[in-house]
């Protein structure tokens, strides 16, 4: 295994993660204990989910700037990790990094680390993608809160079909009008398509109902959406 193969990325929807559920985050500690064999040092990203959307919906009802909006989403999201961290310890590092210096300088000491949002104007998925780069992992392990994969069209419209593999070019144009506002990055906001096509990352997209999943996104080619960046 090279350098590269010994570190991992996964994403985990927010809405997996909030309301947090014992059961859930048993079976996830037990799936990363068991990744720890295969990798030197896993990055996990959490989402927001309704943790974040909720109080942003509202807020921007008080015509609260998009910036300031973001900042709410990036709150949630590192209190959906802190909690995620806690329950990986002693596994991961107990604390959320802000930074990824921060990331970095956690790596000689622990394992597992466990980060949120980051900044205004990008989504957590831009931040997994930024993590990946950092920590040198060429994939990214997207966990969705309620779909198997990508599909054209959206699921639940009729005739949609899911969609086993794609390129970054192919998911650009699937989200190139969707609203990139806090809360509503949809799929993979623009940065992080932008981040993918500079550091040549793949994703793959699974269902994350059963953290047990990222098990099996290692091991079997037919799970999720794989999307691609090499050229």
């Amino acid at each position: 295994m090279s350098d590269i193969s010994k570190t991992l990325v996964i994403k985990i929807s927010g809405s997996l993660l909030y309301p947090p559920r014992e059961s859930y985050l048993i079976t996830l500690k037990e799936s990363i204990l068991e990744l720890l064999n295969k990798f030197e040092f896993i990055g996990i990203v959490s989402g927001g989910g309704p943790l974040a959307r909720d109080p942003i919906k509202v807020l921007r009802n008080f015509d609260v700037p998009e910036s300031m909006l973001d900042v709410i989403g990036i709150e949630a999201a590192r209190f959906n990790a802190l909690v995620l961290a806690q329950s990986l310890y002693p596994l991961a590092l107990p604390r959320v990094p802000r930074t990824l210096e921060e990331v970095l300088e956690a790596r000689k000491s622990w394992r597992v680390v466990v980060l949120g949002g980051m900044q205004p104007g990008q989504s957590t998925n831009a931040v997994s993608v930024a993590l990946a780069d950092a920590i040198k992992s060429k994939l990214i392990i997207n966990m969705l809160s309620d779909v198997d994969g990508i599909y054209i069209p959206a699921p639940g419209v009729p005739g949609a079909v899911k969609v086993n593999r794609m390129s970054c070019e192919e998911l650009y144009e699937l989200v190139k009008n969707a609203p990139q506002t806090a809360g509503s990055y949809e799929l993979f906001d623009h940065t992080a398509i932008n981040l993918l096509k500079r550091s040549k990352i793949s994703v793959r997209f699974v269902n994350g109902q059963n953290p047990k999943v990222v098990l099996d996104a290692l091991s079997n080619e037919g799970i999720g959406t794989l999307v691609t960046c090499q050229q």
